[in-house]
């Protein structure tokens, strides 16, 4: 959070990931209540299904940030583009229903519906939506790449997302093994997130107030910027060397 508050230079970007920020926050926070704090059952399900609600989120705020690419540091999102949020908003709303319909997760006995389920329909239709809008988000983000020959290395967030698709589908048949119990879904997919968009802004498809140091170093401009004791913080890759009495002298 404090990385993306310092180092994200498009305001918008910056609201709608520091967003993402205290939805990952909230993801491990129920995850932790849920194992650690609370034994009912009726309260433990409600909090599993309220990991639906950064699961549902984390994609359309993606989508958000994409769309900030390219743009001007003060440009704003359409207001028309927050419908989005009123199918998310619905989805959110049916799962925390699910013990009425049953749509999401079906079970027999709902006091034991925490061990012994399996997916409904609004599941997968989650699944896909989750999918699509990430795959969608990625392709605006590599569209509006601006990087020279850099294509093969904008393909990494993708892979993050194919690497993503394989936890998912073998999810249901491997789930009860030891590395999927290590890997739970809360730790793999808020890494997923983290991974996508430090990705994304190690190779430059999201810009970041980062890279300065380098930028400088590679320049042709013959010239050092230090602080006030005269202290080196910048120096260009063809600057000559002061000494500190020498600047002194200088100011």
């Amino acid at each position: 959070g404090v990385r993306v508050y310092t180092g994200f230079t498009n305001s918008e970007a910056r609201k709608n990931m520091l967003a993402v920020v205290g939805l990952l926050l909230f993801w491990h926070l129920i995850k932790i209540v849920k194992w650690g704090f609370v034994t009912d059952n009726t309260a433990t399900r409600y909090l599993w299904y309220l990991f639906y609600v950064p699961m549902i989120l984390l994609p359309l705020f993606f989508l958000f940030v994409s769309l900030c690419v390219g743009k001007s540091d003060n440009y704003k999102i359409p207001k028309g583009l927050n419908i989005l949020f009123l199918p998310a908003a619905l989805l959110i709303a049916a799962v925390m229903f699910n013990d009425y319909h049953r749509l999401a997760f079906t079970f027999d006995d709902i006091e034991l519906a925490n061990r012994y389920y399996s997916y409904g329909v609004l599941y997968y239709v989650i699944a896909v939506r989750m999918c699509a809008l990430t795959v969608v988000s990625l392709a605006v983000l590599y569209k509006r790449c601006k990087i020279p020959k850099s294509r093969k290395r904008v393909m990494l967030p993708f892979l993050i997302v194919l690497i993503t698709v394989a936890y998912c589908a073998g999810y249901s048949v491997l789930s009860e093994t030891y590395i999927y119990k290590c890997l739970d879904v809360t730790t793999v997919f808020c890494a997923v997130v983290y991974g996508i968009f430090n990705c994304c802004s190690a190779v430059g498809l999201i810009n970041t107030n980062f890279g300065y140091a380098k930028l400088f170093e590679q320049s042709n401009i013959n010239a050092i910027i230090t602080d006030e004791f005269f202290n080196e913080i910048y120096i260009s890759g063809g600057a000559d060397k002061f000494d500190k009495k020498f600047l002194r002298q200088a100011v």
